[in-house]
């Protein structure tokens, strides 16, 4: 056997060579594509997710700054009657001012530290308010039992400013 012989034997074992080097590269080159383009759809997906938590997050904290403005609000008026002040036998047990100390949980579950820093001064003043002192504290006079919650309503309105 000559060397001629084998050129075309030779020919096509380069040839099957240079193919699976060509299918080789371009199965590489497509799975890094492929791999590019699940990260950035993984990326879109985790930047999505993150900006349904966020709103989901502020549609709470919104739902327990109001509630916890309307309770409040609510037995601070209460107390404001007139009928209040003539009667010495008026409910004000612990249970009394429960609904507003459910919405202060709330507030401090998805409240920001600002708010539930706010929250828990406007709750001792009303209980003070209502209770004659509160942890050891006199009675806050009516200017300060609203000066507080109008401190925590502007913590809110800052909290509850439109997310971008």
């Amino acid at each position: 056997m000559q060397i001629k012989d084998l050129l075309p034997l030779i020919g096509v074992i380069i040839g099957g060579l240079i193919t699976s080097a060509v299918t080789w590269l371009n199965n590489r080159n497509a799975n890094k594509r492929d791999d590019q383009r699940w990260e950035r759809e993984r990326a879109r997906d985790r930047e999505t997710e993150l900006g349904k938590r966020e709103m989901l997050t502020f549609e709470h904290r919104h739902t327990a700054y109001v509630g916890f403005l309307a309770a409040w609000t609510s037995k601070f008026e209460e107390t404001l009657d007139p009928r209040w002040s003539d009667h010495d036998d008026i409910e004000t047990s612990e249970e009394w001012l429960d609904p507003v100390w459910d919405q202060r949980a709330a507030v401090q579950i998805y409240g920001t530290p600002a708010g539930v820093q706010g929250c828990e001064r406007a709750w001792e003043a009303l209980a003070g308010w209502v209770w004659g002192s509160y942890r050891g504290r006199p009675k806050p006079s009516r200017e300060q039992t609203q000066e507080a919650i109008e401190a925590f309503r502007a913590v809110v309105r800052r909290d509850l400013a439109v997310p971008e």
